[in-house]
């Protein structure tokens, strides 16, 4: 039997989609959706490194792109969350490390790289998205079943985690 371990709710305007899509095609598909955005959005990336190598890919683009990650000192976090709310940006390419317990209001939409390992990960991804309740968002998971088996291998031998990913 199922157990509620907790419940999540979008905001109003906020649209939650998932597009299967392979790793390698990912990228494109950033980059595609951020032109075609016109507004700043996120990307969450499950790694320091993917934060750093999709930012130089996008910057490569003409995309104005900022890496934000937990290795980062807090002074140079506290620049970025700045420029973000100035609406410097067109994308932060995040890990998780971004704003939780934040309300930054312009950013309206959010892009997950891949799935989150728990429904917890996934409401505080998407919720970075939609705080504006005034204008529509969307936020996307991107997946395919191969991050679903790697998320099960990383949770090997974790009961806990391996129930949290199976949610």
């Amino acid at each position: 039997g199922f157990e509620e371990q907790g419940r999540f709710s979008l905001p109003p305007l906020l649209e939650l989609k998932k597009l299967r899509l392979s790793i390698a095609h990912r990228p494109a598909f950033v980059r595609s959706w951020i032109r075609a955005a016109r507004s700043p959005g996120i990307v969450f990336v499950p790694t320091r490194q993917w934060t750093v190598r999709l930012t130089h890919l996008l910057q490569e683009s003409g995309i104005r792109a900022a890496p934000y990650h937990a290795g980062m000192t807090a002074e140079e976090r506290r620049a970025v969350e700045t420029q973000v709310e100035s609406g410097r940006w067109e994308a932060l390419v995040a890990t998780s490390a971004f704003g939780m317990g934040m309300d930054v209001r312009i950013l309206q939409w959010a892009l997950l790289l891949g799935p989150p390992g728990d429904v917890s990960g996934l409401a505080q991804a998407v919720g970075r998205a939609g705080r504006d309740r005034t204008r529509r968002s969307q936020a996307w998971v991107l997946w395919e079943p191969e991050d679903f088996r790697l998320l099960r291998y990383l949770t090997e031998g974790q009961p806990r985690a391996r129930e949290s990913l199976s949610e």
